[in-house]
């Protein structure tokens, strides 16, 4: 296979729209956000959905395809077994922040406590994340899933240190921890294009 895959993570709420955007922003490149910001694939493995996933990746014309995408995580195995070559980038924003910026943007919903949807609404992204205990408050559910997540890059890190590599959300505004993004993934450094500021929206996304 020619092209190079690349892909982006995160607990969400980091900066992967921004990571995204960047990425895209070098040449040869087409890296998507969660495949146009749907829940293609779901916590709990499904390989027939992750075939799906990648086949769309790889339809793709450029060399260096792929997607930035929170749910990413429990497939990483499965996609370095097919692709041993894929590099996977993932940012990490503090605890407090991500929490309360989760606990603002899904007001109304709640993807990681189970529920009948009489007092929460049902929607397609509960799929995309682990459950924990109901009779917990819905942030500390949240709080739990960012401990739980980045717990499990560090272990990916450890198994995969040539494939995985973690980034601070700042990161996106440090021109040389771009350039080490950049550099990560295979871009050549007379190739990268690096903008200032890459990060002012991240908060928001």
């Amino acid at each position: 296979m020619n092209k190079k895959l690349i892909f982006g993570l995160g607990s969400g709420r980091c900066g992967t729209h921004s990571l995204s955007k960047l990425l895209n922003e070098q040449p040869n490149f087409e890296v998507s956000h969660e495949l146009g910001d749907n829940p293609v694939l779901t916590w709990d493995c499904n390989n027939e959905s992750l075939n799906f996933y990648l086949s769309k990746i790889l339809s793709r014309s450029p060399d260096f395809v792929g997607d930035v995408a929170f749910y990413l995580i429990n497939y990483i195995d499965h996609i370095l077994d097919k692709y041993p070559d894929s590099k996977f980038i993932c940012l990490k924003r503090n605890k407090f922040n991500t929490v309360t910026s989760y606990e603002s943007k899904t007001l109304g919903r709640n993807h990681w406590q189970s529920h009948s949807g009489d007092y929460y609404r049902l929607c397609p992204w509960d799929r995309c994340y682990p459950k924990y205990n109901e009779d917990i408050k819905k942030e500390e559910a949240i709080a739990l899933y960012y401990d739980d997540y980045y717990s499990l890059i560090e272990e990916l890190i450890n198994k995969y240190p040539e494939n995985v590599s973690l980034f601070n959300m700042e990161d996106l505004n440090n021109y040389e921890k771009v350039k080490s993004m950049l550099c990560f993934v295979g871009v050549e450094e007379s190739e990268m294009n690096i903008k200032t500021k890459i990060n002012e929206q991240a908060r928001n996304n």
